[in-house]
Formats: C-alpha cells, sequence, structure tokens
C-alpha cells in the first residue's frame, strides 16, 4: 500500500497539473487525502512512510493549488479549509510530534 501510494504520489508531484486534475476530478482525491490523514492521526500505528507521503502530497497540491483548476485557483485550499474534521486531524499530529526528533 505504501509503495503504491509512493509512487502515485511522485507521479502528481511539481508540474503535472493535468495528473492533478485527474487525480482531484476522477478519483476524488481531496477526499481520499483527508480520509488518509485522518486515519493517521487516530491510528497510532499507521505506517509511517505512508503519512510521509499523505503529507507531502497534500503539501504539494496546497502549495501549487493556483495551476491545478485555473478557473478555480484556490479550490484546493477551500476544500480542505471547510473540512474541519481534516484540520482537526492535522492539528491532532502537530501535537503529537516530537519537534526534538523532525525527520
Amino acid at each position: 500500500k505504501s509503495s503504491v501510494f509512493s509512487c502515485m504520489t511522485a507521479w502528481l508531484k511539481a508540474d503535472n497539473f493535468e495528473g492533478k486534475r485527474r487525480f482531484i476530478s476522477e478519483q476524488q482525491g481531496l477526499s481520499f487525502l483527508a480520509s488518509l490523514c485522518q486515519e493517521a492521526a487516530q491510528d497510532s500505528s499507521f505506517n509511517a512512510r505512508l503519512k510521509t507521503n499523505v503529507h507531502r502530497l497534500l503539501a504539494d497540491l496546497l502549495v501549487n493549488d493556483d495551476g491545478i483548476f485555473e478557473e478555480q485557483p484556490t479550490f484546493v485550499r477551500e476544500q480542505y479549509c471547510s473540512r474541519p474534521e481534516l484540520l482537526g486531524a492535522l492539528a491532532a499530529e502537530l501535537g503529537q510530534a516530537d519537534v526534538r526528533n523532525l525527520r
């Protein structure tokens, strides 16, 4: 599962805007990532490598939001900011982070 997600993340990263659009539109990618973030925050045995890749893809989509849907340059940010459960999960993970051991 982690390896497949890692490959998908590598394919979607950076300037693959067509891939990002398809992931979001056709595969309900934002909901998928939100559910993985929530699962990772609640499950202490969640695969660490998978969690890292989920966070990297989430960050990549947020950073590149302006170019994904040119007619809606804040689409990803608006979608994620309208999900209190996602924001709560991310806040919970930050609260549990070991800031002395950042990797």
